[in-house]
């Protein structure tokens, strides 16, 4: 008897500890430009270009990365004035330049953030500072933690959208004191939440012909124009 007592507590211990699993589930936000032009975006590549310049974009990251790579069409050094440059967040402002102070691994150099960035002839850089969120979208459309069957889109159009962002970018070529104010203006048009099981697959990596032994894990369906929150039920119990 004693021995079975045990044996029902063990199964009764395992059933709840079971159901206070934490599960990991992901909201995919889709994000459109603004102003469409199927010229400008595909499968692989979101961009504006100018005379001057071409500006690449790619959200997909945990949070949304607004950032982008700025290159250089001209044969002149093309300045971008970071003082100026603005992403823009639901109508607030947040500078690219920062006037921050930064130090060398070891603390022996240290240097001042740079208020222009010059970026030279037929050459690109990166400039990255800023997320669209980290925290999840709540509505009442959408389960928090849905079950495959529970799984809803909740679409936006521009002026409802709860995002809505941009990237003001000043720059000038060469010793001109000319600036030009280009602006790429986007929204967060539908947002789905899915558990972890829905969105994640696993491949083996190949180089030269051969396989690793592990498999990674990776979700599919990513693309340059969405992005994701990972998040847990832990200690939680909305339903929205």
């Amino acid at each position: 008897m004693k021995n079975l007592f045990s044996l029902v507590l063990v199964v009764f211990t395992l059933l709840y500890l079971s159901s206070c699993t934490t599960k990991t589930f992901y909201q995919i936000c889709q994000v459109s430009p603004v102003v469409k032009d199927n010229n400008l975006i595909n499968q692989d590549s979101l961009f504006y270009e100018d005379n001057n310049c071409k500006v690449f974009y790619d959200f997909w990251s945990d949070g949304g990365n607004v950032g982008f790579k700025f290159y250089n069409k001209s044969d002149k050094d093309i300045i971008v004035d970071l003082e100026k440059s603005f992403f823009i967040l639901n109508g607030v402002a947040y500078n690219y330049f920062k006037n921050r102070t930064f130090s060398s691994v070891d603390n022996l150099i240290s240097f001042n953030e740079e208020k222009k960035m010059c970026i030279p002839p037929h050459a690109a850089k990166v400039i990255t500072e800023y997320e669209i969120s980290t925290t999840i979208y709540r509505d009442c459309d959408l389960f928090k933690f849905p079950k495959r069957k529970q799984i809803k889109t909740k679409a936006f159009k521009h002026n409802a959208s709860p995002y809505a962002f941009s990237n003001r970018i000043s720059y000038s070529v060469g010793n001109s004191l000319v600036e030009t104010n280009i602006s790429h203006e986007f929204y967060v048009s539908s947002i789905t939440n899915y558990p972890e099981k829905e969105v994640l697959k696993s491949t083996n990596l190949e180089f030269c012909d051969q396989e690793s032994t592990t498999s990674i894990p990776y979700i599919k369906d990513a693309a340059i124009n969405k992005f994701y929150v990972k998040y847990n039920n832990a200690h939680d119990k909305w339903k929205h």
